[in-house]
């Protein structure tokens, strides 16, 4: 998609958290329907994936590590569920549901 500035944004996406990237000048938020990779330098978002994500609320994220076989993917987590995005691609990858608890705790670890 074509890069713009936050200050042109039409409406504020919801946060709820954040996670910086392997490139020191990039974070991936989240929050209720939206997962974001953000270009620290210029402010404005890279990646906007919220097709599909309009009922989740996430609350945590994982980053696979760039270099990992998983390529640039995070974990957004929701409730007990997990969803996995493809951060070069901009889309959803999978869901899955984990527990009938909400997850309190997420890491990503590479072997």
């Amino acid at each position: 998609g074509q890069l713009r500035p936050l200050a042109q944004a039409t409406d504020p996406l919801d946060v709820r958290t954040c996670v910086a990237t392997d490139n020191p000048t990039e974070v991936v938020t989240a929050g209720a329907g939206n997962v974001c990779l953000w270009c620290l330098i210029h402010m404005v978002c890279q990646v906007q994936v919220v097709e599909g994500l309009e009922k989740q609320v996430f609350s945590q994220l994982a980053l696979a590590p760039q270099d990992s076989k998983y390529g640039h993917r995070v974990f957004a987590v929701y409730g007990g569920s997990v969803t996995v995005v493809d951060l070069k691609k901009g889309k959803i990858l999978e869901r899955k549901n984990l527990h009938y608890r909400c997850v309190c705790v997420w890491m990503f670890v590479c072997k």
